[in-house]
Order: C-alpha cells, then structure tokens, then sequence
C-alpha cells in the first residue's frame, strides 16, 4: 500500500470519527437524541474516541512530515497544512483542558468546535480531493 492510500485511508477514518464525536456532543448538550445511551456512558466514548482520533492524527501527521511536502503554491495542500497543525494543537490542548485545567472549561464548547471545523479542514482537504481526483477525474494523484 503507498502513501497516498495510507494517508487517505487513515483521514477517511478520523473524518467519521470526529463527525461521530460532533453527533455525540450534540447529544450531551441535549439538542437531539440519536443514541440509546446513557449520558456517562456517551461521555467516556466521546473521551476514549477522542483518544483514537488523537493517535489516527499522529500517525498521519508522521507520514505527511516525513514523506510529503507543501506545495506552497497550490491553496489545497497549504489549507492543509494549517488545518491538520491547528486540529492537532486543538486536541492536545483540549486533552490539557479536560484533564489539567478544569477552570479553563468554560472554553471547551469554543475550542470543540474550532476542532471539530479544524479536522474537517484537514480530513476534507486529503479525503474529498483526492476521492474527486481518482472518481471524477481518473487521476491518481502520487508524491
């Protein structure tokens, strides 16, 4: 298996996870109610899957790092670049935040959805283009 479909593989996986954790706090804030769960039950899945997503970023981030580089001038892999840095930064420091600070969770809610707008930037940019490009177009995008 390349890169690219190691890349793409693994962000089409983190993009239904963080979709899954957004439908989760939705129901913890109790704007709808999608899953036969108990509140407590919901909020340790949306921690240990928060988690996953945490690692599937990492490993991602390693392949990018170490076998890609930014074309700076295509708006694509730049927009990128600054989503995946953000959204990683954004999950560590929401990890410190639960864990750490609790007096700075009245800023959670914020910076979930900074996250949440952060990895669908990252995802989207490496999951819709490049399904676009192979579906919609026949090209099989490569490093």
């Amino acid at each position: 298996m390349d890169l690219i479909a190691i890349k793409v593989t693994a962000a089409s996986v983190a993009m239904v996870l963080t979709i899954l954790q957004a439908l989760i706090m939705v129901q913890l804030y109790g704007k709808t109610r999608i899953f036969p769960l108990p509140a407590d039950t919901l909020a340790l899945w949306h921690r240990r899957q928060g988690d996953v997503i945490l690692v599937v970023f990492l490993f991602v981030a390693y392949q990018c790092v170490t076998k890609a580089s930014v074309d700076w001038d295509d708006w694509r892999p730049v927009a990128h670049a600054v989503c995946a840095s953000m959204a990683i930064v954004l999950v560590i420091g929401k990890l410190f935040m639960v864990q750490m600070f609790p007096r700075a969770m009245k800023f959670v809610t914020a910076v979930g959805i900074t996250l949440f707008v952060s990895a669908m930037g990252a995802t989207g940019t490496t999951v819709l283009w490049y399904l676009y490009m192979w579906l919609a177009r026949g090209i099989r995008p490569s490093y």
